[in-house]
């Protein structure tokens, strides 16, 4: 009997731990713990890398604060998909020497900033791209 009730034990621990998924599989499957998206910063809306513009790239700031219409945040596609909204952040960004560029520090970790100095210009069709003509 004991032998019998060993061995039902054994098959339970052995079908318990085969239904679990490994660490590893369970991050990659489950929402981010961390920022995987990065932010965006529009220089025109930001007085103080308006200023700085003629010497920003000789000679980059340390660090800059911007209001909080110039910062956008774009998630990853994985944060999109889980509907992972912006993480929360001062506004402002700091230099680092690790990645070469600029990043901004939140509750949930570095999020890299990319700093943008002209907005998008509007998308208008090419002249030569016209809808065909009807003829009836």
């Amino acid at each position: 009997m004991r032998a019998f009730a060993a061995l039902c034990a054994a098959a339970a621990a052995l079908s318990a731990a085969a239904a679990l998924p490994a660490p590893a599989e369970a991050q990659r499957y489950g929402p981010p713990r961390a920022p995987e998206g990065h932010f965006v910063v529009n220089a025109q809306a930001c007085p103080q890398l308006h200023r700085a513009a003629v010497s920003f790239h000789r000679a980059p700031p340390a660090r800059f604060s911007c209001p909080r219409q110039a910062w956008r945040y774009v998630p990853s596609r994985r944060e999109a998909r889980f509907g992972i909204t912006a993480p929360r952040h001062g506004g402002t960004a700091y230099y680092s020497r690790q990645i070469d560029g600029y990043v901004s520090r939140t509750r949930a970790g570095t999020v890299p900033v990319r700093v943008v100095w002209r907005a998008p210009a509007p998308r208008r069709p090419h002249p030569h791209h016209r809808p065909p003509r009807r003829v009836f």
